[in-house]
Formats: C-alpha cells, sequence, structure tokens
C-alpha cells in the first residue's frame, strides 16, 4: 500500500505546478531533463532499503507528474492534425504491448537476478526515452507572457477551461466513476479469482493477458474506424459504456472463460476511451493551457483511484469480491445512463451553435 500511494499522491500534488511548467517551458528540455533525473533515480534505488525504495517511487512519479503534461500538449504538434487518431493508437498500441511484457519480463528478471538488472533496464529505458524526444525535430515552445498580462490563478486556467466545456466535463465525470469501478476491480480481482472463481496464478495470468489484449485491440482498432471530429465525444461515450459492461459483466462471471472475456471488453473499452480523451484534448483545448488542462485531469484521474483503492479495501472486509465488483460496474452504468443525454444535449447545442455562427459568417460574406 505504501508504495502504491507513493506512486499515485505525487501525481495529485504535483499537478497545479506541473501544468503550469508544461506551458511556460520548452516540452522537449522538460522531457530530456526529468527523464535522465529518473534514470539516475533508478540506479539510485538498486540495493536500497525498504524506506528509500518508498521515496524513490514518489520521485519518480513525481517525475511522471511533470513529464505527462509535457508530452500530452507536445503531442498534437507532431503529426497533422488528421494523422493524430493514428498517432494515438500507435502510442496506444505501445503502451499496451509494455503493460503485457513488461510484468512478465520484469517478474522473469527478478525470479532469476533480483531487482538489480530490472532497476538497470528501467534506468537505460529512461535514457533512452529522453535520447528519443531530444532527437525531435518538432518541439512545443510556449510563448513566455509579459508580468503585467499574468494572472495570481495561472495554475487554475486548466481547470478553467474544463469547466466551461460540457462536452470535455461531462465525459469527465462519466470517466471518474468509470475509474472507480476500476479500481474496486483492480483491488478485488485478486480475491476474486482465488475464492470466487477458485483460480491460481496461471488463471490470474489469463486475465491479466485478455485485459492487455483488450487495450491493444483497443489502440489498433479505433484509428481504422475513422471517426468524424463531430462524432468524437459520442464514440468516447460508447467506449465508457463499453468499460462499465465489462465490469459489470466481470463481478457476475462465475467461470473462467466469461472473466476472460469480460476482461478483454474492459481492455477494448479502457484503452479506446484514453486514446479519444487525448484526441478530444486536442480539439477542444487551446494550445496554450494544454499543459495545464492535462494536468487537472490527470490529477482528477487519480485523486479517483486512490479514493477506488480505499473505498475497495474498507468494503473487501465486508463484502465479497464480487459484490464489490459489481457495485463498481453499477456505479459506471449509472455515470453512464446519466452522463449520455447530458452529452447528447452539449453535443446537439454546440452543432446548432456551429451552423448559426457559419450562416451568419455566409450572410456576412455576401
Amino acid at each position: 500500500m505504501a508504495l502504491t500511494l507513493a506512486l499515485m499522491v505525487p501525481q495529485v500534488v504535483a499537478a497545479p505546478w506541473a501544468g503550469l511548467i508544461a506551458d511556460r517551458v520548452s516540452a522537449k528540455r522538460i522531457v530530456t531533463t526529468v527523464t535522465l533525473v529518473q534514470a539516475l533515480i533508478c540506479l539510485a534505488l538498486v540495493n536500497t532499503s525498504l524506506v528509500l525504495s518508498v521515496v524513490g517511487v514518489a520521485l519518480l512519479s513525481l517525475g511522471s507528474a511533470v513529464v505527462n503534461p509535457a508530452m500530452g500538449a507536445l503531442a498534437p504538434r507532431l503529426v497533422e492534425r488528421e494523422l493524430l487518431p493514428r498517432l494515438m493508437g500507435l502510442a496506444g498500441t505501445f503502451t499496451s504491448l509494455g503493460a503485457i511484457l513488461g510484468p512478465a519480463i520484469g517478474g522473469t528478471l527478478v525470479a532469476i537476478s533480483g531487482t538489480r538488472t530490472p532497476l538497470v533496464l528501467d534506468a537505460l529505458s529512461f535514457a533512452a526515452y529522453a535520447i528519443l524526444i531530444r532527437s525531435l525535430r518538432t518541439d512545443r515552445i510556449p510563448e513566455p507572457k509579459a508580468p503585467e498580462q499574468r494572472t495570481k490563478r495561472e495554475w487554475a486556467a486548466g481547470w478553467r477551461v474544463l469547466r466551461s466545456d460540457s462536452i470535455l466535463s461531462t465525459l469527465q465525470a462519466v470517466l471518474i466513476c468509470s475509474v472507480l469501478g476500476i479500481g474496486a476491480l483492480n483491488v478485488a480481482e485478486v480475491f476474486f479469482i482465488t475464492k470466487t472463481l477458485q483460480g491460481n496464478s496461471f488463471v490470474y495470468g489469463i486475465l491479466g493477458l485478455m485485459f492487455g489484449g483488450g487495450n491493444l485491440i483497443g489502440a489498433v482498432l479505433f484509428p481504422r474506424l475513422k471517426v468524424a471530429v463531430q462524432q468524437r465525444p459520442m464514440a468516447a461515450m460508447c467506449s465508457a459504456w463499453l468499460l462499465a459492461f465489462g465490469i459489470l459483466t466481470l463481478g457476475m462471471s462465475r467461470s473462467v472463460w466469461l472473466a476472460a472475456l469480460a476482461c478483454l471488453i474492459v481492455g477494448v473499452g479502457n484503452g479506446t476511451i484514453n486514446m479519444l480523451f487525448g484526441i478530444l484534448m486536442a480539439d477542444r483545448v487551446p494550445d496554450e493551457v494544454r499543459g495545464r488542462f492535462g494536468a487537472v485531469f490527470g490529477s482528477a484521474i487519480t485523486t479517483s483511484s486512490i479514493t477506488s483503492m480505499l473505498l475497495a479495501g474498507f468494503f473487501l472486509h465486508k463484502y465479497a469480491p464480487e459484490t464489490v465488483i459489481t457495485a463498481g460496474g453499477c456505479l459506471a452504468v449509472a455515470a453512464c445512463s446519466i452522463g449520455l443525454p447530458v452529452l447528447a444535449r452539449a453535443v446537439r447545442r454546440e452543432a446548432r451553435q456551429q451552423m448559426h455562427d457559419s450562416q451568419a459568417r455566409t450572410t456576412i460574406g455576401t
């Protein structure tokens, strides 16, 4: 639990100033500097105590809290706008492959040689990532503001954008509830497999593989669908529905194969909605505040993850694991049921406004 909190809490605490840094400093400079520091931290964790390991994990998480908003803001500048779904799909593919292969490779290396080799490889991967980002020809260099243009609450600009955009705010509320459901699943999964399904480590591996495979399918499939810009918010809602349905199905599963299918569905929904939110941020958030918006959005999701872990841990002492997972699925389904009509109204309202603006420009032009 200490390592998990060390991984998550810095993401929340650092969000306000991490987003502001992303919107003030060159993205390449942020990423290369921080990832090189993370590489050194990994090397320092070799042959260290548990307490220092927790501190090291917290520092690595702090670095990720700074890097993620910068990379999220840089991504739309790497390719033409029409190629962004393909880029996000490619990024999601590699992320899913890492989620599938990473634990297997890491576990094998720890079993063979202890923690030293995996930590050295982690350090090398951070260094390689820094070199790769540094070699990019494209950068995001925010224009500096004059002192008189700066406000006291610039760090909150991302929150103001989120609050003013009814489509993004509705989708975020739905996603937060979905994350609560996934958190319940993550905490109760081991007990669900061993007690409810009467499974073993092989079953645990199969379900994890199906979830990772679902993420991979979602990342590969979505760019091929070529969803129109106007339809992306509803596509994100459909992904949330898929995620919620998968969690609920898993909670009601009593066979390994049905549970595996449910994990596959959860993975597809999770992979697709994560990619769609990256695309929607590029579509709807002004470039000058994308770092702060990404930080606010990420901190809200991390907060819901921490909350779900604490709640699920509490309820597992009183209820069966399948009940906890089913409750998480019901929460996600309820959020989708409430959010769907709200989102549909927001999308229609925006379409009408765009049509009105287009007609007004046509009238002025004539």
